[in-house]
């Protein structure tokens, strides 16, 4: 809301940000889905509602037939949605009341303009009567800013929510988009700045998304003739009985991690399991909290737990493992 904010009073109008969100949404749909039957788009009556009436227009400006579902009533349109409705019907788009018993198309695409990143619980009456109908559609959905129903701040879904195979979100991502439940309805995120770039950087922000490309980047190269007793001994410790898979799991992703040395202290019946599997892992058999203790002198980090279980056996691998004073996850 700052970003917008701080766009508009750098002189663009808030219909002209409108409108530019309407343009990228629309050529993220036409790069998804080319040549569309026809698009239909539910809009409410917030802002969110007006991005997706400017959608309908453009698209109609293209000779894509567009249509729109009008979710929310007149009375409750934002001055900018206001103008976003006058434009679409000077444009020729079709807009058709929400009626419970209407019939979606049956080809297409669909736009998802029902509710913004204001909304927050659960969707009630007309919207969630029509958020179950998209969803009920089988035509792939684009879902602007992000889907309704969603929270933009938490990712929590409260009631019923659109699934949407893409969803474009415009000027920051918002936190709700990666978090919670958003997974299961955000489909492909898609990001639109809106000229925000050189603002972002101004706004202090309360989270970081984690790129796996940067993170590797900052690994710092290993040198031709390292070996791996350079790069730290990681032990994972757990694998009861009848769980050997879990500590197996752990102690091959810390090789793929670049681990140097992993070792596995598990139950003696795993050992021949792992290290058929993964012969570079050095396997320990333990039978208690005692025999474990001589194996913590040579690692430099604990993992604890992966099929740890909570036998008495589970327990002295856990006092064992505390007790070293090793860095422990």
């Amino acid at each position: 809301r700052a970003l917008d904010a701080a766009l508009i009073a750098s002189g663009i109008s808030s219909i002209a940000l409108m409108k530019k969100a309407a343009r990228a949404a629309l050529e993220t749909l036409l790069a998804h889905w080319q040549n569309p039957v026809c698009i239909t788009v539910f809009c409410g009556s917030g802002n969110n509602g007006g991005d997706g009436y400017l959608l309908a227009a453009i698209a109609q400006e293209k000779n894509i037939p567009a249509q729109v579902i009008a979710v929310g009533t007149a009375e409750k349109f934002t001055a900018d949605t206001l103008q976003a409705h006058a434009y679409a019907l000077q444009n020729g788009v079709t807009i058709l009341p929400w009626q419970r018993d209407m019939e979606v198309p049956s080809a297409g695409v669909i736009v998802d303009a029902l509710l913004g990143t204001g909304s927050s619980g659960a969707p009630h009456h007309a919207y969630a009567a029509a958020i179950a109908a998209i969803n009920d559609s089988g035509l792939p959905v684009l879902a602007l800013d992000l889907p309704s129903g969603v929270d933009a701040d938490t990712g929590c879904a409260e009631g019923v929510a659109v699934v949407a195979n893409v969803t474009i979100t415009f000027v920051a991502l918002k936190r709700g988009l990666f978090t919670a439940d958003a997974p299961d309805f955000v489909g492909a995120i898609e990001y639109a700045s809106l000229g925000a770039e050189a603002l972002n950087a101004q706004e202090e922000c309360d989270g970081e998304r984690l790129e796996l490309t940067d993170l590797l980047n900052a690994l710092p190269p290993r040198q031709r003739t390292a070996h791996k007793g350079l790069f730290g001994h990681v032990m994972v410790i757990g694998g009861d009985s009848g769980m050997g898979g879990a500590v197996l799991m752990a102690a091959e992703a810390a090789a793929r991690c670049g681990a140097g040395l992993i070792s596995a202290a598990t139950r003696p019946e795993h050992v021949s399991a792992i290290l058929a599997r993964r012969p570079e892992i050095m396997v320990a058999g333990v039978t208690s909290g005692q025999a474990l203790e001589s194996l913590l002198e040579k690692p430099t980090v604990l993992v604890v737990g992966p099929g740890l279980g909570r036998s008495a056996w589970s327990e002295q691998m856990l006092q064992q493992a505390t007790l070293s004073g090793l860095p422990l996850v």
